[in-house]
């Protein structure tokens, strides 16, 4: 696994290099890490690496430039964005980060940034089972952008196509809250891991999708959406 670190404070660089390395050795993963306090330099050589660490605070560039130019050519590598602005996650979101990071818990999210990354690597993708009469067809949840319903029929939006399965989005709700899905309209069960733009009144998914908020929901939905992205990020 090749890891990029682009921090301004070269010994904050090097703790967060001494934690993987640490971590890594526990789960018996090889990594290699560069560090980099510019972002130039880090852009040139971004298509070597499978992570990146992304300082906020970098002098050159910013990391939403960064996170842009990244973003043109590669939607699978996990960003992790290291700020002390918590706003900044609303403005980060289509970049689609996979944790963030607050300076002011800087230990305690470094490290569960790290063993989530490292996990994520063992485990085995949850399948969503689509039914309908007698088919069944499995579903990766982390492919799914959302449901919506029409009456008693449920279109289930994915990476791949478009299925349909009878059912309620309550139950549906109730089953795949854990996993994180939230409720952001009557009509919509959406996958927190999609949303790339928040507004009061609309969401946008990572398939451009434009889906309309609830009023009543959408205080619900920024704090679901905030705690999401830095426990469990893209």
């Amino acid at each position: 696994m090749n890891i990029a670190i682009g921090v301004k404070n070269f010994n904050i660089s090097l703790i967060i290099q001494e934690e993987i390395l640490k971590i890594s050795q526990k789960f018996t993963v090889p990594v290699n890490i560069s560090i980099f306090t510019n972002g130039i330099e880090l852009l040139i050589e971004k298509n070597k690496f499978d992570i990146i660490f992304i300082d906020t605070d970098l002098n050159d560039i910013n990391s939403i430039q960064i996170s842009n130019c990244i973003r043109l050519t590669d939607n699978m590598k996990k960003l992790i964005f290291i700020s002390d602005e918590d706003e900044l996650i609303f403005n980060l979101l289509k970049y689609q980060p996979y944790r963030f990071i607050r300076k002011r818990y800087f230990k305690s999210e470094l490290n569960e940034a790290i063993i989530s990354i490292f996990k994520s690597l063992q485990d085995v993708n949850k399948p969503f089972i689509c039914r309908n009469g007698n088919i069944k067809i499995p579903v990766n949840l982390n492919e799914i952008y959302f449901f919506e319903i029409f009456g008693h029929h449920i279109e289930v939006n994915t990476i791949n196509s478009k299925l349909h399965i009878t059912g309620t989005l309550n139950t549906l709700q109730n089953q795949l809250e854990s996993f994180g899905f939230i409720r952001v309209h009557k009509s919509y069960l959406v996958n927190l891991k999609h949303i790339i733009n928040f507004g009061s009144k609309k969401i946008t998914m990572s398939n451009l999708a434009v889906l309309p908020v609830s009023k009543y929901r959408s205080t619900e939905l920024k704090i679901k959406l905030k705690n999401y992205t830095i426990q469990n990020g893209a």
